[in-house]
């Protein structure tokens, strides 16, 4: 046997954001899953702060981050129902 078929690598575990075993390569892992935006998704590729995805904004009359689910009621993610956009932007109460 020859000295290079007695080499054995070790390699570490992939950074946050990417998948793989670091001895094959590491891939950048997917941000974008089923019901992360009430919108359409967008991948943020691994390394850039954040949580690896970004949603468009809500759709005309609702309000909101474009996260999670779409509400009639404000909530803390989502788009909700902007209460003016359906009163053509009168918010009153009369």
């Amino acid at each position: 046997m020859d000295a290079i078929s007695n080499w054995q690598v070790q390699c570490g575990d992939c950074p946050a954001g990417y998948v793989g075993d670091g001895y094959e390569g590491c891939l950048d892992e997917p941000g974008c899953f089923e019901g992360a935006c009430v919108t359409a998704c967008q991948d943020v590729p691994a390394g850039v702060p954040g949580t690896g995805y970004t949603c468009t904004p809500c759709p005309p009359g609702f309000l909101g981050d474009g996260e999670g689910p779409l509400s009639l009621v404000p909530s803390a993610q989502g788009c909700y129902r902007n209460p003016c956009f359906s009163n053509n932007g009168d918010c009153s109460t009369q």
